[in-house]
C-alpha cells in the first residue's frame, strides 16, 4: 500500500479523475482517506431506487468524501461517472457544507466538479485479495470434500466479505 497526494483543477471530476487515476497506473484499488477544496453541481442518488436523484446546485466545501475503486474489474469505458454511480466496483459518498452552513450528504450518482483546487490523500495498493468469513454459528465437521474443503453446517452460509492488502 502506498499514499499519494492528489491535486485536481478546477473544472475537473473528482470521480473520473480518481479512476482514471487508477487505471493509468494499473492499480488494484485506490481508497480516499481524506480531501479538501470546494466543488459544485453535485448529483446525489436518491435512496429509494425509483426516486430521482436530487442534483446541488452552487459551490459547497468538501466535508469529507468516501472512496473505494476497485481497478482490476472496472470496464474501459470513458464513463466512469456512470460505472461507479451504478454499482459497479467502486462506491463514492460525499458530505458537503453550503453557504449558509447546510451540511448535505450522500451516495454520489454523477459529476462532482471541481470549484477550487481540490486535494486528495488516497491509499493506492495492489493485488487484493478477497476472504469469505463464515458465521460463528457454522460447525466445522471432521473430513471434508475431496478437494480438501471443511464440511459446513449451520445457519449463515453467506457470510461476509473482507479485503485484505
Amino acid at each position: 500500500m502506498k499514499v499519494a497526494a492528489l491535486e485536481i483543477t478546477v473544472g475537473s471530476d473528482v470521480i473520473d479523475m480518481m479512476v482514471q487515476f487508477g487505471r493509468r497506473r494499473r492499480l488494484g484499488g485506490t481508497t480516499i482517506m481524506s480531501a479538501f477544496g470546494s466543488v459544485f453541481n453535485v448529483t446525489l442518488r436518491n435512496p429509494i431506487s425509483h426516486a430521482l436523484s436530487l442534483t446541488l446546485h452552487g459551490k459547497f466545501n468538501i466535508i469529507s468524501i468516501t472512496e473505494t475503486f476497485m481497478g482490476s474489474s472496472a470496464p474501459s469505458s470513458s464513463s466512469s461517472a456512470n460505472f461507479c454511480s451504478s454499482g459497479g466496483s467502486c462506491s463514492f459518498g460525499i458530505t458537503l457544507v453550503g453557504q449558509q452552513g447546510h451540511v448535505l450528504g450522500g451516495v454520489v450518482s454523477g459529476n462532482v466538479t471541481v470549484a477550487n483546487k481540490v486535494v486528495l490523500v488516497v491509499a493506492t495498493f495492489m493485488n487484493p485479495s478477497f476472504h469469505r468469513l463464515l458465521s460463528v454459528d457454522l460447525v466445522v465437521h471432521d473430513g471434508g470434500d475431496d478437494h480438501g474443503n471443511p464440511k459446513l453446517s449451520g445457519a449463515g452460509h453467506g457470510g461476509l466479505w473482507s479485503l485484505c492488502l
